[in-house]
């Protein structure tokens, strides 16, 4: 342990600039920026430009910083209050600056060639990376990031003894603690941050970690004494602690990973308290951001992984400095009325709806997680505008002071260099001049006050100084909390079923549109009846009654359009499926909303539905209009992932995550409810309905697939296959009943039985340029449509052989961006299925009277059989043929003659047809005897005349025609 201060450096000059957004880097963006889109990354390259901090004695050189700041399109140079050394080779920069009136914040580690930081203020959060000249930067408040999962990050029990608590809180100290940390990081660092980069990175996130804990009154220091490559490879964070831990307990019967053979051995030799192995960020992989041990876990131990960067939608960007949190006994905030960290007021702060500190962990479907402050709780400290703790639940900044000095003690220091201290430094996230330690709304531009702190700031409470009132619906200067009729409109709150909406007071439904707008007022699906036949347009398959489906079934390319979730241009596009030609922009979602996760599936009715953020969207492709069909709140985790219709009333969603949770949502008349939950703590992803209606589910993490019983609330499930496969993630079937899943280990796709027997790598890595399948869909004409997301393509390959048959949709068209999701829906039938005066086929007659509208060479359709009549040789379809009621006077038009019995004789009209006889001669009379010939005559001779019996004979023939059916 080492107990120092040291004065800043002299004022330095650092320089910063902006640049536009562009392209011209695709081919060298960071790898930790590779998934966020092109236009959001900011670059400048400019050889005469060094990055770096303005020095002579650095080799010798002298050099300029480049920052690269979305503020305004000019260089500007501020002055640097110190610099203090980060270990032999790297400098770190923390302090507030002003630019343009405007109050900003940097955290900046550089090394030799390459520098790292964030820039924070004026709404922004600006993350950069620096190499040969070059600077990359990412706004990720733009990004609609999620912070990172923290549910289930620690090991061990928290609670220290009363005892334990004595001795240590004795031992606190108004000195700074050195306590030394090890830094152990993985190939996929490396690979991410290529040379001196992973250094620059192991210094930045121990200076991190060092000014969040200034900044929040705690006297620690963190001195990283060693960094070391380590060959470990096990994704799973749970398991990666656990083998971190074996490695480091000095227990001869703990088998320890290969490649951590050597740490117990290196910490000894650097003197290191902590050991931490550092990770790139994987929301496929990692189960959360990281996790630690407490204090006394293992005796002698304190470790920690921790995973940074951006992935699927959430950031790890501060994971380090909450999982050392943990290690010196900081918790979450309280959870069910007790600490969750090793004393009882060890918790993090959280104020619903304004901010929460950084050890806290906020779950599934709560605002309050993007609220976060890089400050610890602290109840001498302010933030927030008030007290940054309390003396009861939350003040991790006490805690961590308590325990530095047992955790400084773990090993005697071998480094004695001494630690400079961070200037204090304070941000303004918001850009709105108040800073964060002052401002009670510190992520609202439009809120800086509360005066009477009931959680609404004074600029938007009616009632700023009346801690009981805020909302004035009806302005009559009595608050909602005591007004008994909010929205006045004379039906008091406790009957008012819409309280803030004068114009509605009933919502059988529950659908949040009142009984005088919702024209299916009893069913919580629909609100819209165009045709008032009592069935909801987004139910209804022809909403106008005009004769004309809205849409064709998607059972033929030529009847089908595909619709592509594209996760970097936050816009699902809709393409012709035969052509592969841009048709438009099916639905924008909000910068950041569309990720890997986002699956998309269609019901039988052509609604769409599709995961966006951490919801289940619906798009009404009629209206265009997307609402949030089923929120997160509702369900499980913060992670949904895939979906699967089990009939239109009933959608699963599987959060694979993780721990794996398949929700049955219940889409009845009364509401989307949660009605079947099934957990697992295998990492699930796609779910296929089999013929038998049993269930199919992708295990990612254990390779399998498993049969699957969704009525069990746990349930494993029994294995399909677990032969080739490599990180499965997506299945199809086809009409033989053959499986097909496609693995992200090996970017291939494999083939199996019906009963789950391999049968081969239906289409192999690299294929027709496949990349990474980022979907796999079988289409209408039984060919295979695969996402190439890292291509950004969408490739189409047989059915049969799973040979590459063409790039139907190539990257860029109609801006396609890391296709993530594919359906197939059927294409538009009705142009305007709002409008029943319409006519489709052209041909002057309208739908609605056009008992042919899709046919311009017919209007008539007497027996509705699809054909017209001046084509149909049985216009009114009762089995007989129109010429044969024209010859005997029936009337082609009229289905009832056929039943007739013309004659009389006991035989309808029909059946005389069917038995070749005429409809107008009574049958079974046998024609009349030959007349005698008159007496005198020639033997009766005619002597060349007709007779009469002749006659009549040949008049009968004549008229009974042979009529044969087809």
């Amino acid at each position: 342990m080492k107990i120092v201060m040291k004065s800043a450096l002299s004022i330095l000059s650092l320089i910063s600039a902006l640049s536009l957004p562009g392209t011209a880097f695709a081919t060298n963006v960071p790898q930790q920026f590779s998934n966020i889109p092109a236009n959001q990354i900011y670059y400048h390259n400019d050889n005469n430009l060094v990055v770096g901090i303005n020095r002579s004695e650095f080799e010798g050189k002298y050099s300029k910083a480049l920052l690269t700041l979305p503020i305004e399109q000019e260089l500007i140079s501020i002055p640097v209050a110190q610099v203090k050394n980060a270990g032999a080779s790297h400098q770190f920069v923390s302090q507030d600056f002003v630019h343009s009136g405007i109050d900003y914040r940097i955290i900046y580690t550089q090394g030799k060639n390459t520098a790292m930081g964030e820039i924070v203020g004026n709404g922004k959060r600006l993350l950069f990376e620096v190499r040969d000249n070059q600077s990359w930067q990412v706004d990720i408040s733009q990004l609609a990031l999620l912070h990172g999962n923290y549910e289930n990050d620690t090991l061990g029990s928290p609670m220290q003894s009363p005892n334990s608590y004595q001795e240590m809180a004795e031992s606190e100290t108004n000195e700074y603690t050195v306590v030394d940390v090890m830094l152990l990081f993985t190939p996929n660092i490396r690979a991410a941050y290529p040379g001196e980069m992973s250094f620059t990175l192991m210094n930045h996130l121990v200076e991190k970690t060092n000014q969040s804990f200034v900044d929040s009154g705690i006297n620690v220091q963190l001195q990283l004494v060693r960094s070391e490559l380590v060959n470990y490879s096990q994704p799973s964070s749970y398991l990666a602690l656990d083998d971190l831990v074996g490695a480091l307990d000095d227990d001869p019967a703990t088998a320890v990973d290969t490649s951590l053979r050597s740490i117990a051995a290196w910490r000894d030799e650097s003197g290191a308290d902590i050991v931490a192995m550092i990770r790139t960020h994987d929301l496929n992989e990692r189960d959360a951001c990281g996790r630690a041990t407490f204090p006394n876990t293992v005796p002698g131990v304190l470790a920690n992984v921790s995973n940074v960067g951006i992935s699927g939608g959430s950031n790890c960007i501060n994971t380090f400095t909450h999982e050392i949190g943990h290690n010196f006994g900081a918790g979450h905030q309280w959870r069910d009325g007790a600490s969750v960290g090793s004393y009882s007021f060890s918790g993090a702060l959280l104020v619903p709806g304004q901010y929460n500190t950084v050890m806290s962990s906020i779950g599934t479907g709560d605002e309050n997680r993007n609220y976060k402050l890089p400050y610890f709780s602290n109840l001498s400290f302010s933030c927030g505008g008030q007290v940054c703790g309390d003396g009861v639940f939350a003040d991790n900044a006490r805690t961590i002071n308590i325990t530095a000095a047992q955790n400084a003690g773990l090993r005697e220091s071998v480094f004695t260099d001494e630690v400079t201290i961070p200037i204090t430094s304070v941000t303004d996230i918001d850009g709105d001049g108040v800073n964060d330690r002052l401002d009670a709304f510190p992520f609202s531009p439009e809120e800086t006050q509360d005066s009477d702190g009931d959680g609404t700031g004074d600029n938007s409470d009616a009632f700023p100084n009346d801690s009981m009132e805020w909302l004035d619906t009806d302005g009559d200067g009595i608050g909602n909390n005591q007004d008994t009729d909010d929205d006045n409109d004379g039906v008091a709150d406790t009957s008012d079923q819409l309280p803030l909406n004068p114009e509605e007071s009933l919502d059988s439904d529950g659908d949040g549109i009142g009984n005088n707008e919702d024209a299916i007022p009893n069913n919580f699906q629909e609100f819209r009846d165009l045709d008032l036949d009592n069935t909801g347009d987004l139910s209804d398959l022809d909403d106008d009654n005009d004769g004309v489906e809205d849409y064709y079934l998607p059972t033929a390319l030529s009847q089908s359009n595909i619709l592509i979730v594209s996760a970097n241009s936050n816009q699902i596009i809709e393409f012709d499926a035969q052509t592969g030609d841009f048709i438009g922009v099916a639905a924008t979602v909000d910068e950041g909303g569309l990720t890997f996760r986002s699956d998309i599936q269609v019901n039988s009715s052509q609604q769409v539905y599709f995961i966006a953020f951490s919801d289940v969207y619906r798009l009404d492709r009629q209206t265009g209009e997307v609402i949030n069909a089923i929120d997160r709140s509702q369900l499980a985790t913060n992670f949904p992932a895939h979906l699967l219709f089990r009939g239109d009333q009933h959608l699963l969603v599987n959060n694979g995550l993780g721990y794996s949770y398949l929700d049955g949502v219940a889409m009845t008349s009364t509401g989307n409810r949660v009605t079947k939950q099934t957990f697992d703590t295998a990492v699930w992803r796609d779910v296929l309905l089999q013929s038998n209606n049993t269930l199919l589910v992708a295990s990612r993490s254990s390779n399998e697939l498993r049969i699957l019983n969704d009525n069990a609330g746990n349930s494993t499930g029994t294995v399909f296959a677990n032969v080739r496969l490599n990180k499965p993630e997506h299945l199809a079937k086809d009409a033989n009943g053959l499986i097909y899943v496609s693995n992200a280990g090996n970017r291939n796709i494999t083939q199996y039985t019906a009963s789950g027997e391999y049968l081969s790598e239906f289409i192999s890595a690299g294929r027709g340029g496949l990349g990474m399948p980022g979907c796999l869909t079988i289409g209408p004409d039984g060919d295979f449509y695969i996402c190439s997301s890292d291509t950004n393509q969408v490739l189409k390959f047989d059915g049969t052989t799973g040979a590459f048959d063409s790039v139907v949709i190539d990257a860029g068209v109609g801006g396609l961006n890391k296709p993530v999701g594919l359906v197939f829906v059927g294409k538009a039938l009705d142009e305007q299925p709002y409008n029943d005066a319409h006519d489709t086929d052209g041909d002057g007659i309208l739908n609605s009277e056009d008992d042919l509208p899709l046919d311009s060479s017919s209007a008539i359709d007497t027996d509705g059989d699809g054909i017209g009549n001046e084509s149909d040789t049985d216009d009114d379809g009762d089995g007989m043929p129109d010429s044969f009621e024209e010859d005997f006077g029936l009337d082609p038009l009229d289905p009832s003659d056929a039943a007739v019995d013309t004659d009389g004789d006991g035989v309808n009209n029909l059946t005389e047809y069917n038995q070749n006889t005429d409809p107008t001669v009574v049958d079974n009379t046998p024609p009349p005897a030959p007349v005698a010939p008159p007496s005198g005559s020639d033997n009766g001779s005619s002597g060349g005349s007709l007779g009469i019996a002749g006659l009549l004979f040949l008049i009968f023939a004549t008229r009974r025609k042979i009529y044969c059916r087809d």
